[in-house]
């Protein structure tokens, strides 16, 4: 982020200009974040080290030999930046589906305001786009089978680290006893033979 400014008219200045005094302040913490240091004549600064997606005041101050005039503030925001990555907190399997939960994130965690969580299943390899949902429901999958998902928050400019998520979905009893029909072979006084596929 640049500042930029004009240098003050000769009869506002009212002396030959010395220095700008600059500070740059959080206005929340109102925590001095960046300052001038010796004779600062340009009529622009790009202060380093600022945290994204948030507002910052710069005060200008003309100063002359005779003193420094009153601080011109100006409030202005950072861009936003990368999101931090999303926290899995559960996992629920069924035998043909499970349910995926994770953390919201605050506004400074995406740096920004959400724009979707993405979520990336193995099973059909592309990422689902425009979920402002913190859960997913991944289901028509096969019981006591491993599946992985991967989730990422993104903002208007950016998409954050991708996590891993894996969990099994639970056994469930077999769609039917056999695969075909079911032959007697023997039949005796106490007993039955039986032959399927």
């Amino acid at each position: 982020m640049v500042w930029m400014w004009s240098h003050l008219p000769a009869g506002q200045l009212r002396g030959e200009l010395t220095t700008y005094k600059i500070l740059v302040v959080e206005p929340l913490s109102n925590k001095t974040v960046g300052h001038s240091k010796g004779k600062h004549k340009h009529t622009s600064i790009t202060p380093n080290g600022l945290a994204p997606y948030t507002n910052y005041t710069i005060k200008v101050q003309a100063c002359t030999s005779a003193g420094c005039g009153p601080n011109s503030p100006l409030i202005s925001q950072t861009d936003e930046g990368v999101p931090i990555g999303v926290t899995f907190l559960t996992s629920v399997p069924g035998s043909n589906s499970i349910l995926w939960s994770w953390e919201s994130l605050s506004t400074n965690q995406l740096r920004g305001e959400l724009a979707a969580y993405e979520v990336l299943s193995f099973n059909n390899h592309q990422w689902m786009t425009n979920m402002k949902s913190t859960s997913y429901l991944q289901n028509n999958l096969t019981p006591f089978t491993n599946y992985t998902i991967q989730v990422r928050a993104c903002n208007a400019k950016n998409c954050g680290p991708a996590m891993l998520g894996t969990n099994a979905t639970l056994t469930a009893a077999p769609s039917s006893s056999t695969n075909g029909e079911i032959t007697l072979i023997t039949r005796r006084t106490n007993s039955l033979v039986l032959e399927w596929e």
